[in-house]
Parts: structure tokens; C-alpha cells; sequence
């Protein structure tokens, strides 16, 4: 089968920096990924609608000391563009800013991401944010402004290029994982937050030994995409207008097509797929790709996607859907085999029925409340033990019903709303109070 051209072409270039400029061997999805993001435009017209937001946003998880940090000073010394920040300014101060006080008055101070407006942070140790901080950030990163709101407040652009680089939170290895997938759960927090990313790459050493970077080393590539190139490529692409963004009839039409693949035959669990946003989300890969091989008309001032660019991205999605790192495709599997499990709401509801004791009262505290932890729900149904209230709730996840939201407890998912509406809609009319046995509550 014959390659695609626009593939063939970045392999080629990813060949060269691998071996001439990064010299780490065997993660080229991480060059990749960090190829595309930095050639992501900062807006253009989709189908007749403005995208405010084509800069990239992307995630590189892995385990400790397998290059992604490194390889990415190495880019960012190479094409001269872009800023690294590590260590104690990977705060949300550092980040979006803040106050400073001086005699007479307060100053603001922006954060690296205002002060990069249009340009590119790559942000290293992303687990030294906490995970409220990381939600604090969100509307930054979906609108492009930074706000500061103390005594003084105000407002920046800061339509910046965002690359998060992170070991995971309790600093296990990926390998170590059956789902590895997990560790971004525990690392973001909010789904939300999980959703912006226009790409999620998890980074392992497996396979990567000393003799396989020997050979690696001894294989010579000619040095053709040099740092000047690739330096005029990446302004290039940053200076396109929304209007020198062109998408052919058959681009728009081949993202829709990828799109409804990713939505179908992907999960949204952990959202690296999301229904209404994925076909915007393509199109900001595939502008980048796009820009990165030069794609244009002779003028060299538009920037031209073709269905050849959507090809490639899909190809590329793909690989990092099949990638060993996060193992995405077996974590799918196992999440379409749930949703299959208990299809039929009639099942489910008896299978909640014969395993869930106090049922009734269990719906009952998830309607009230937006989370619910285990020791919530031993206080609020009497009946219930500690080790009963554990097992409620972990029967719950594995039916899919409820999901574990940070440190705050665990939430319905829309398939526990539809059960209840559709099994329990009683439950929700309802309302008695049984006083006969009111457990004394651990603050009396």
C-alpha cells in the first residue's frame, strides 16, 4: 500500500531532527506531537464558523526519565521559539500571574502565558500544580485570556501554544499500569480540564535499550530541514490569518468522516474523543500539518488543507490510539464491553435491584448531592455498614453509574440519570423520612 505523501514527507523530517538535533531515539510520536503543536495557527474560519481557538493544547505523560523533557529543550533550542518553564514557576501564579504589592500600590504581574501571547510555553512538571490550580486554568486555556482579580484586577490575551509535560501524580511508571490511561484522571482532575487537549501522549522507555540506540546512532540522515527552516516554518504558520486558512470541500468533508469514527468507535470515559468538539479539534491538527510540510498557493500566503492532511492526522490519531504507552485501545474495549454488558435499562435496574441494598435510599443521596463519598453514605442511610457503603460504591463504578471525581467523591454519570429516569422516576417524586433510626452524626 502506498504511503501517504503528506506522512512520507513528515516522517522525513522527524527522521532528520531524531537524528540530528533531538538524538533521542525511539519516541518519534513524541517529536511528532511536539512538531505539530508548535505549528498549530492561532485562529481560522471552519465550515463558515470562526475558531477562535486554533493554538494547540496537548499533554505528555510518562514515566521519569524517558526523554519527553529533554527532547523538548532540545526543540525549543533548535527553532529558537517558544519558552520552557520548570520547577518553581510551574505555579498558577507563574503561569497566569498575579499581585505584587510595592509601597505605594498593587502591580500586576502576567504569568508566562500572557507575557507568550501568540507564541508557545511548554510547561515541564505539571504535577507540581495542584489539581484545583490545573481547574483554575481552564478558562485561560479555552479562551485565551488571563485574568487576575484581587484589589486590582484585569485582563491579557494570552492565546498561547500550550505543551504540559508530566510525570504522573504518584510518580508510578506507566508500564507498572494495566490502564494506564488512569493516570491522566489523577493527574487533571476534572474531565473537563481532560477534554481541552487537542492530544494526549503517554511516553515509556519499554523496548528503547542500550543496543537498540547504538543502531540507532550509526544510521546517518542527511541534515536537509535546518534550524533557519524550520524557524521560518514555525512563524509562518503563527502569522496566518484566519482568513489565508483555506479547507477544501473535501478536507471539511474527510474531518467530518474522521470525526464521526473517533466518536464511534472511540470513548469519551476519559475524553480524548468529544462528540461536538471533534471535528474542530481535527481541523487545528490538521492546519498544523498542514502549515509544518507547506502547504500553500504560489503566492506562499495561504495555507491550503487538503483530504491528503486529514489522511495523515487520522493516521497519526491512530498510532497514538494504538500507542503501548496509555494502551487507549484496550482501555476502549473495556468500556464498550461494559456499555454492552447492560444495555437494556430493564437488566440494569434489576442487576441494581439484587446488589444494591437500601437502593431507594442510595438514589435518593446521589439526587441530592453532586458527590458522594463511601463515609457520606454510611451517614446518611443508617442501615448501612462502612464496609457496605465501600461495596455500594463499587459496585456502582463497575455498572458505569458513577465515576470518581478528584477528592470531592464519586458523580452520576449520564447512564445512572437515564436508569433513574427511566427504572426510578418514583424515586424522584417521592420524598418520606423514616426517623426511627438516625445515626448520630461524628461533629455531636
Amino acid at each position: 500500500m502506498q504511503m501517504n505523501p503528506v506522512t512520507k514527507k513528515w516522517n522525513e523530517i522527524i527522521d532528520d531532527l531524531e537524528h540530528n538535533v533531538i538524538k533521542i531515539y525511539g519516541q518519534r510520536s513524541m517529536l511528532k506531537t511536539y512538531d505539530l503543536i508548535y505549528h498549530t495557527v492561532q485562529s481560522f474560519f471552519f465550515n463558515g464558523k470562526y475558531v477562535e481557538r486554533g493554538w494547540g493544547d496537548v499533554l505528555v505523560i510518562g514515566s521519569p526519565r524517558c526523554g519527553k523533557s529533554e527532547a523538548a529543550k532540545q526543540y525549543i533550542n533548535f527553532v529558537e521559539a517558544g519558552e520552557m518553564i520548570t520547577g518553581e514557576n510551574v505555579s498558577y501564579a507563574g503561569l497566569v500571574g498575579g499581585v505584587r504589592m510595592t509601597d505605594h500600590s498593587q502591580m500586576i504581574m502576567w504569568g508566562k502565558y500572557a507575557r507568550n501571547d501568540g507564541k508557545l510555553v511548554i510547561c515541564d512538571e505539571l504535577s507540581n500544580l495542584s489539581m484545583d490550580d490545573i481547574g483554575r486554568l481552564s478558562a485561560l486555556r479555552s479562551s485565551g485570556i488571563a485574568e487576575v482579580t484581587k484589589i486590582q484586577s484585569n485582563k491579557a490575551h494570552a492565546r498561547t501554544r500550550k505543551v504540559f509535560i508530566s510525570n504522573p501524580r504518584d510518580g508510578s511508571d506507566l508500564v507498572q499500569l494495566d490502564f494506564p490511561i488512569y493516570s491522566i484522571k489523577s493527574l487533571m482532575g476534572r474531565l473537563e480540564d481532560i477534554a481541552r487537549f487537542d492530544v494526549i501522549l503517554g511516553v515509556t522507555s519499554t523496548g528503547i535499550t542500550p543496543t537498540f540506540i547504538s543502531e540507532s546512532q550509526k544510521e546517518k540522515i542527511e541534515h536537509k530541514f535546518t534550524a533557519k527552516l524550520c524557524h521560518e516554518r514555525i512563524m509562518w504558520a503563527w502569522s496566518r490569518t484566519p482568513e489565508q486558512v483555506k479547507f477544501s470541500t473535501g478536507a471539511k468533508d474527510a474531518i467530518y468522516k474522521l470525526a464521526d469514527y473517533h466518536v464511534n468507535n472511540w470513548s469519551s470515559s476519559v475524553p480524548m474523543v468529544v462528540g461536538p468538539e471533534q471535528p474542530e479539534r481535527i481541523a487545528r491538527l490538521c492546519c498544523a500539518l498542514a502549515a509544518r510540510v507547506y502547504s500553500t498557493d504560489s503566492t506562499g500566503e495561504l495555507l491550503l488543507v487538503e483530504p491528503v492532511h486529514v489522511e495523515a492526522v487520522g493516521e497519526f490519531m491512530e498510532q497514538l490510539f494504538n500507542d503501548p504507552g496509555l494502551r487507549y485501545n484496550y482501555f476502549v474495549d473495556r468500556e464498550h464491553a461494559k456499555e454492552k454488558q447492560f444495555q437494556n435499562m430493564k437488566q440494569l435496574a434489576e442487576v441494581f435491584r439484587e446488589n444494591i441494598p437500601e437502593y431507594q435510599q442510595v438514589i435518593r443521596v446521589f439526587l441530592d448531592n453532586k458527590f458522594v463519598s463511601s463515609n457520606q453514605l454510611g451517614q446518611e442511610i443508617y442501615s448501612l455498614t462502612p464496609e457496605q457503603s465501600k461495596k455500594v460504591i463499587s459496585h456502582m463504578v463497575q455498572l458505569n453509574l458513577i465515576s470518581k471525581y478528584r477528592n470531592d467523591g464519586y458523580k452520576k454519570l449520564g447512564k445512572f440519570n437515564q436508569l433513574i429516569r427511566s427504572e426510578f422516576e418514583n424515586i424522584i417524586k417521592d420524598f418520606s423520612v423514616n426517623f426511627g433510626n438516625v445515626k448520630e452524626s461524628e461533629d455531636f
